[in-house]
């Protein structure tokens, strides 16, 4: 028994050259009407065939497309970001010129962020394409949903835009911008023996590493190495919002992970592990903004 797939809506719209093209169609009637010329009139007809004909191979190249994946990638607030997005050909034949754009109907927290769109080329048939959109970062910090993708086609004749809209939703997070001068918080460290050699203090460093004996001789500040293995760790808490807070914690969480210093986060509601791998450091950030995005809207009203 064939099992019926039910396709997406097509929708279709004449740009300016499809409008020009039905003004000269409709100049021409009327001179054919007013001369009353059969020749005159033969070449509306032709122009109507061929306006129908457009539309009709027009919503063919993109009938048979489906988005099978969304994907947007969180980052901070002023930066460049990407959705991902992979379309397959469910027809036998080749689409041409698909272009591609995300945006958001439904608002959640904020106002919608400004996407672009992106072109794919070509997608064989029963074949999958991916393409990536770039886009910057200008709302401001909190959750945003993107819940459609359209894809839209101008080809063959450059007369009309035929698009069908994908229901995909992907959620994705806009950080607070990292600021602040103040140094790390006092870690807790186990630090092997085996005492290695002298380095330059650097900002983030340890104070509890720092060769305070070298600096009581007025030879300078110095950070103490060590061969053997050592652990350093930092537990963040937040208890309200505060922006110079927030902003200063993102600094840290930064410093932290640059230095491969451990650490956790602490609010009402949460508390994190102690770790410094990718995945935790996108986790902490996202607990922030989960947290507080609400009560950052109410400041910004």
């Amino acid at each position: 028994m064939a099992v019926l797939t039910k396709r997406p809506r097509i929708y279709c719209m004449p740009n300016r050259f499809g409008f020009i093209f039905f003004l000269i169609f409709i100049l021409m009637l009327l001179v054919g009407g007013t001369y009353q010329n059969n020749l005159v009139f033969m070449m509306p007809i032709i122009l109507l065939a061929l306006g129908l004909v457009t539309i009709i191979q027009t919503a063919r190249n993109i009938r048979d497309l489906e988005v099978v994946f969304l994907e947007v990638e969180s980052d901070f607030a002023g930066h460049r970001s990407l959705a991902r997005v992979v379309v397959r050909n469910n027809g036998s034949d080749t689409a041409f010129n698909i272009k591609v754009g995300v945006e958001s109907l439904k608002k959640r927290r904020f106002f919608r962020p400004n996407l672009n769109s992106g072109v794919i080329n070509t997608i064989p048939a029963k074949s999958l394409a991916q393409i990536e959109i770039s886009y910057p970062l200008e709302s401001p910090w909190g959750i945003y949903n993107i819940d459609r993708v359209d894809l839209s086609t101008l080809y063959p004749y450059g007369l009309f835009r035929t698009w069908i809209i994908g229901k995909k939703e992907a959620e994705f997070f806009i950080y607070p911008q990292p600021s602040g001068q103040q140094e790390l918080p006092v870690t807790r460290s186990l630090i092997g023996e085996d005492f290695s050699n002298h380095r330059v203090y650097s900002v983030g460093d340890s104070f509890s590493r720092v060769d305070w004996k070298l600096l009581a001789r007025g030879r300078g500040m110095y950070t103490k190495e060590y061969n053997s293995a050592h652990e350093e760790k930092i537990a963040f808490e937040i208890k309200e919002l505060k922006k110079h807070s927030i902003e200063q914690a993102m600094q840290w969480i930064q410093l932290c992970q640059e230095n491969n210093i451990e650490y956790s986060l602490k609010t009402d509601k949460i508390s994190t592990a102690f770790s410094n791998s990718p995945s935790h450091y996108h986790q902490v950030l996202k607990t922030i903004v989960r947290e507080f995005s609400d009560a950052h809207l109410v400041t910004n009203l």
